[in-house]
């Protein structure tokens, strides 16, 4: 399946080139990915995942004969890092930029891609709009929530408490949940809290108080990368052990098992199956 995904991106890059001279001994792709910061979880396993597709595209005589090369950079899980890196990346213009990883990183950079050039995002939480030069990985996240929201009223979890970074992840995911449960097949289902925090917050003790105090069925954790781990921990702190349901985004073994200390019993993911792509 990465290997797929990957071979799709880079038939699309190759569609877009129109080079004035002749072919370079090697094709370099620029990929910004959040290697350290907060979301250095996604980053540095997409960082990895891009180096074997490398390595497995040239042993297999690349794309038309051409070797292929991805150029990594650092936007440091920061917008205002993400729009310099672009920019500069812009300027020697390429084809296409791969990346960011989140929604907030990859919102920062779009407006850059007005006319060009091809931004494809490493997370289906972005909504490009139809007709620009923006595009997004994988199923909307309006999909993964419903099917999310099918699967605990299935269980019997009709009260629900929801906390999301109030970034732009947080944002569009609390956007895609309003819209949803204004369908009337929710009319039983409640919101019983909804709070939400910074993502470089160390602490959302006081959000979670408010629901505990609510009484939920089932928690929705809407961000990911470290601000996950400060709510599973603090949940975890305050004695809170309900079901949570949270972005496929988290699905990172590495991440995980720093949190196995207080990771809720009950712990599920929307979206796709997590792959490793160094195994």
């Amino acid at each position: 399946m990465i290997h797929f995904r990957l071979a799709c991106i880079i038939a699309l890059v190759l569609c877009f080139a129109t080079p004035t001279r002749s072919a370079p001994a090697t094709y370099t792709i620029d990929v910004i990915l959040p290697l350290t910061g907060s979301q250095s979880f996604l980053g540095q396993d997409q960082a990895r995942m891009f180096t074997v597709f490398q390595r497995f595209a040239n042993a297999t005589g690349g794309i038309g004969g051409m070797p292929i090369a991805f150029a990594v950079h650092d936007d440091q899980s920061s917008p205002q890092t993400a729009v310099q890196l672009a920019n500069e990346v812009i300027a020697r213009q390429p084809a296409v930029i791969l990346g960011s990883s989140v929604v907030a990183l990859c919102s920062a950079m779009a407006p850059l891609m007005v006319n060009g050039p091809v931004q494809y995002c490493l997370t289906p939480g972005l909504q490009p709009p139809h007709g620009g030069y923006v595009f997004a990985e994988y199923v909307t996240t309006r999909y993964t929530i419903t099917t999310s929201l099918n699967y605990l009223k299935h269980m019997g979890w009709n009260r629900l408490a929801i906390i999301s970074s109030n970034d732009a992840t947080g944002q569009e995911g609390d956007k895609n949940m309003q819209a949803i449960l204004a369908d009337p097949l929710y009319h039983d289902v409640q919101v019983v809290a909804w709070e939400h925090f910074a993502p470089g917050d160390l602490s959302v003790s006081a959000q979670v108080a408010r629901i505990k105090a609510a009484q939920p069925q089932a928690i929705f954790v809407r961000t990911v990368g470290t601000p996950f781990g400060t709510v599973i921990r603090n949940l975890n702190d305050a004695g809170v052990n309900l079901p949570v349901m949270t972005s496929s985004g988290n699905t990172n073994p590495t991440q995980l098992d720093q949190y196995k200390g207080f990771l809720p019993k009950t712990l599920l993911f929307d979206g796709g199956l997590y792959s490793d792509p160094t195994k």
